[in-house]
């Protein structure tokens, strides 16, 4: 991908290696959602085990990138924000206890997470000794959105720092 963009980018510029580095990342997601999928699918043993963590990581990752762009825009300041941003998740995340114990107007609110959906999976695994694909796959699509999303407000975050000269100001 690297290789073709430099040699692309000869003939068209930088827009041009944009645009395959996009596609690059676009058919790497795509490649990743399906092996992700198929391993779902034919989820047994530590499959399972590999499944849930590939979606907790994701939501992660997802996190990590708004919060990066945070901390870009707003400089160390926000870094106390980015540390207790995760232990907003964990009591809508239902780490601790099912959703079901949760109000009706908080139960929208977690099942709009997707560790909501693992670890209502990793409970029905341990309890019930059955997996269910269906929770795995429901929080990989919510996955994809709030990667989504994340990158959007990245890259906004960064267009701003760019504007106000906060990336210059940046550092220990």
């Amino acid at each position: 991908m690297v290789f073709a963009a430099w040699l692309i980018g000869g003939w068209g510029g930088y827009s041009t290696v944009r645009v395959v580095d996009d596609l690059g990342s676009v058919g790497f997601a795509v490649f990743t959602t399906v092996c992700a999928g198929l391993a779902a699918r034919s989820a047994h043993g530590r499959q399972r085990r590999a499944w849930i963590c590939l979606t907790v990581g994701l939501t992660g990752w997802a996190v990590g990138i708004f919060v990066s762009g945070l901390v870009l825009r707003n400089g160390l300041g926000a870094e106390t924000f980015a540390w207790s941003i995760m232990f907003l998740f964990l009591p809508l995340a239902c780490v601790y206890y099912p959703v079901a114990v949760l109000p009706g107007w908080l139960q929208a609110f977690a099942w709009a997470l997707p560790p909501t959906y693992v670890f209502e999976g990793m409970r029905a695994l341990l309890i019930e000794h059955t997996f269910r694909a269906d929770l795995m796959i429901q929080a990989l699509g919510l996955n994809a959105v709030w990667f989504a999303a994340a990158t959007a407000a990245f890259l906004g975050l960064l267009a701003s720092a760019r504007r106000n000269g906060s990336l210059m100001q940046t550092g220990e």
